[in-house]
């Protein structure tokens, strides 16, 4: 075990590797279900037409969307804290930073740099990114469901197991029309 990863452990931080991308993952006690992800970027004009993913401003730099993003933008911007933790983390560290409620995810893309290797043995995100988590934590769920307008079934989470369900289906769909195409449409011998 690296001195990164028992840092990360002293943090109650999980670090798993897949590919050239870290995980990091933090439990955290919110006793509703939640479904967002917070970026650096507003986004294109993709994200600003369809209103699944439109993101909403939580402070300069920092953008939160999916299944409650309106009415957690509202409670989230009066963190200066949260947002300034975020920012730091989305600016220098990960591409990606979510919450299900029951946990806090960042994905950190490595060929971009290595955060164990950022001068402080990676001390610096792993302490913002656990500050996050008992950020998210303190927030009372009454208080986000009584503000709750859009639909709680769309977020990052739920979309991408919506793509992996279809990446896996889409084979098996492609092979089953060819199968129909040929059996609907026997191929004959050529004729001599």
């Amino acid at each position: 075990m690296s001195e990164y990863q028992k840092l990360a452990k002293g943090y109650g931080i999980r670090v798993e590797y897949l590919g050239s991308s870290q995980f990091l993952s933090i439990p955290t006690r919110f006793s509703s279900t939640v479904d967002v992800g917070f970026c650096a970027d507003e986004g294109d004009i993709f994200t600003k037409i369809f209103s699944p993913f439109r993101r909403e401003r939580l402070w300069s730099g920092v953008y939160v969307y999916g299944s409650c993003a309106t009415s957690l933008s509202k409670i989230l911007s009066r963190d200066d804290r949260l947002c300034g933790n975020l920012r730091m983390v989305l600016a220098q560290y990960a591409y990606a930073v979510e919450w299900s409620g029951q946990q806090l995810l960042a994905r950190i893309y490595l060929p971009s740099g290595v955060p164990a290797s950022d001068g402080t043995g990676g001390q610096r995100l792993l302490s913002a990114f656990s500050e996050i988590a008992q950020h998210l934590s303190r927030i009372e769920p009454g208080q986000l469901e009584a503000t709750t307008a859009p639909p709680k079934w769309w977020g990052p989470r739920r979309f991408r197991i919506l793509a992996t369900v279809a990446g896996a289906a889409l084979p098996f769909v492609f092979v089953a029309t060819i199968v129909l195409y040929f059996s609907l449409h026997p191929v004959h011998p050529l004729a001599h």
